[in-house]
Order: structure tokens, then C-alpha cells, then sequence
């Protein structure tokens, strides 16, 4: 859309702030974001006045489809959920984890117009235990890339004892990763977590070390 949005208070979210302003939007993007008027001839204006405008959030962690039935989640709920996360200022949602193709379905609806939500990245699960070898976490991570997935869901590490052939097979995604374009993410909750995930070449940590204190 094409849309004015005049005397608005603009947070810029680098610590500026701007007391009234002007957003610019045209085709849907936004142009400009700046103190004063702006010239804006035959698109809508809105008078901002007594509101304030802050850059859409990312949720950078979320495990977006919720239910068991993720079929009937996506049908039933997700346009309400969706519409909620935009209502509370959410502009884009990262999968944090569980299946892949319902979070690409939701992911294809909204871009498709379809439903209205934020933009959506998704993520896919990575198998490290059990059966896994680092052959087939090469094989996994090139398959998400192909998929047009850029991200592992969360990777849980043990918290006091990490395992060693784990590690070895997470070393192996995160190498392959860096050459197709997967980062891979590990649920790392205390400092003995982190520090393995970090020497095994992972690029992502998710969660702060709640299990232990990080000097």
C-alpha cells in the first residue's frame, strides 16, 4: 500500500528518538522515516498524532505451530495467531523447532496472501542421537539448503555431560552448514553446553546459560 503517516513519534531503536515525524510508505515498504513533513502526493495520510511508531519486533525463538494435529492448527488457529503476533507489534517469527513442512505451509500462506501474519523463517529438525553419524547430518543439513531452510530447529546439547559422538555429528552439520547456508542452532543452557557447542563450530546458541553462571 501507499500510505503517509504524519506527525508521529518515530523510536528509530538505535536510541534515537524522534518527537514528530514522518513515515513514507509506497508499495507496501517504507521509504523514509525522519523528522518534519515529507513530500507525499496521491498516497493516503494518516495523522499519527499522539501515537508512537517503533520498528516491527523479531521473535527470534518461537515454536510457532502449537497443537499435536498441526493440520488442524494451521486451519482452525493460525489465522487468529497470526493475527495476534501482528497486533502485538511482531513483524517476524524464526521457527525454533519441530517439524519442517507445517511451518512452510504457514510460511507460503502468508506470503501468498492467503492469511495475514509476520514473515516467517522457518527451521528443521536435525537429528545428532541414536543412529545419526556426521555422514548423515551433512545429508540432513543439504537437504534443509535445497528446501530453501536456513536454519536447524534447536540442537539439545547435554548440560553437564556433553556426548562426544554428538558432538562429533553436530561438528559435521555446522561444517556443512557454513558451506550451503545452514546455520545450525544448539539449546545450549549452561556454560559446559555452550563451550562444546562453540568448539564444535556452532554458529547459533539459543538461551541464556540459566544452568549455570557465565563469568
Amino acid at each position: 500500500q501507499d500510505v503517509v503517516i504524519n506527525n508521529v513519534r518515530i523510536i528509530v531503536g538505535n536510541g534515537q528518538v524522534v518527537e514528530q515525524g514522518t513515515i513514507l510508505i509506497r508499495g507496501g515498504r517504507i521509504v523514509s522515516a525522519a523528522a518534519g513533513a515529507a513530500a507525499a502526493s496521491g498516497v493516503r495520510a494518516i495523522d499519527g498524532r499522539g501515537l508512537t511508531a517503533v520498528p516491527g519486533y523479531i521473535d527470534a525463538h518461537r515454536h510457532i505451530v502449537g497443537g499435536r494435529n498441526a493440520e488442524a492448527w494451521l486451519k482452525e488457529e493460525a489465522p487468529t495467531r497470526m493475527r495476534e503476533f501482528l497486533e502485538a507489534g511482531y513483524t517476524t517469527l524464526m521457527s525454533a523447532g519441530g517439524a519442517a513442512e507445517p511451518v512452510v505451509a504457514l510460511k507460503k500462506a502468508i506470503d501468498s496472501g492467503q492469511m495475514k501474519g509476520p514473515r516467517i523463517i522457518p527451521s528443521a529438525p536435525l537429528q545428532v542421537g541414536g543412529n545419526a553419524t556426521p555422514d548423515s547430518a551433512r545429508d540432513a543439513i543439504r537437504k534443509m539448503a535445497a528446501a530453501g531452510i536456513h536454519f536447524t530447529g534447536e540442537v539439545r546439547v547435554d548440560n553437564v555431560n556433553p556426548d562426544p559422538k554428538e558432538l562429533e555429528v553436530i561438528a559435521a552439520a555446522a561444517d556443512e552448514g557454513k558451506k550451503v547456508g545452514v546455520e545450525v542452532a544448539v539449546h545450549a543452557a549452561t556454560v559446559v553446553a555452550m563451550l562444546a557447542a562453540v568448539k564444535a563450530g556452532v554458529p547459533k546458541l539459543v538461551h541464556s546459560p540459566h544452568g549455570q553462571w557465565a563469568t
